[in-house]
């Protein structure tokens, strides 16, 4: 979906009723997460159809938790709450999308160069990376279970080794991170160039302020918000001053 078509129908990622449907089973052992975030545990599962187009029946199953008063351990929201928790994620993450279609969109129009009198055409690296592909899964059980169904992102793939997975950008500065290797100094200076794309193509509305993930694919989404976009969506926290989340999580795993 393009930013245009998704500032036409801002919430379009916030009613899952609305998903186009399909059926399967997937397995995931919920004793043994891979991962914990602020909020959310991940678990490596399987599912019985290729769910994305990865050639893989591996997937990453994620959950929302809580620390009830005075403990550490944490408990998944029910059915409804999963589900609300869930869909404020899925909304990030397909403004973010949006968002950097829209970088790319720009940069396929300019033929990935820049043209100058005095020097002539330079070529540029544009890295192609996008986020990951994901979906709500709603259990037919009484208890409707929610969980976020996400690719399974191969961290060692393509001989990449294993610390690829990195953060580019924090959600509170434009500055890229420093790395010594090459690749990873590409991919961050680019994201950061994404953010002044964004900016200036939404009219300095939105742009994606945390980036993360492998050298092709964001594994988190955080995009903050102008106020005035609030007159097209009810989905912006207004806990900080200027610009705003997306979703009223502050975090993304």
């Amino acid at each position: 979906m393009s930013i245009v078509d998704l500032i036409k129908n801002p919430d379009r990622f916030r009613e899952p009723q609305t998903f186009p449907t399909i059926s399967l089973s997937f397995s995931y052992r919920p004793s043994s997460p891979i991962a914990h975030g602020n909020f959310k545990s991940a678990y490596e599962g399987y599912s019985t159809i290729h769910l994305f187009n990865t050639g893989s029946e591996k997937i990453c199953v994620k959950q929302c938790y809580y620390n009830p008063p005075g403990s550490r351990a944490r408990k998944v929201f029910d059915g409804a709450k999963q589900v609300q928790q869930l869909t404020m994620e899925l909304n990030c993450i397909g403004w973010a999308a949006a968002l950097m279609s829209c970088v790319y969109d720009f940069v396929d129009d300019s033929d990935s160069h820049i043209v100058s009198s005095e020097k002539g055409t330079i070529d540029l690296q544009v890295p192609r990376m996008r986020f990951v592909q994901c979906g709500l899964a709603i259990s037919k059980a009484d208890d409707h279970s929610a969980y976020l169904l996400e690719e399974f992102i191969e961290t060692d793939e393509a001989g990449h080794s294993i610390d690829w997975f990195v953060k580019y950008l924090n959600n509170d500065s434009a500055k890229p991170r420093s790395f010594n290797n090459p690749e990873k100094v590409l991919r961050a200076q680019f994201l950061s160039f994404s953010q002044h794309v964004q900016f200036w193509k939404t009219n300095g509305a939105a742009f994606v302020s945390d980036f993360q993930g492998i050298f092709w694919c964001l594994a988190t989404a955080y995009v903050s918000a102008n106020l005035y976009f609030s007159r097209w969506s009810d989905t912006i926290d207004r806990s900080t001053d200027n610009y705003r989340s997306m979703s009223k999580v502050k975090s993304i795993f």
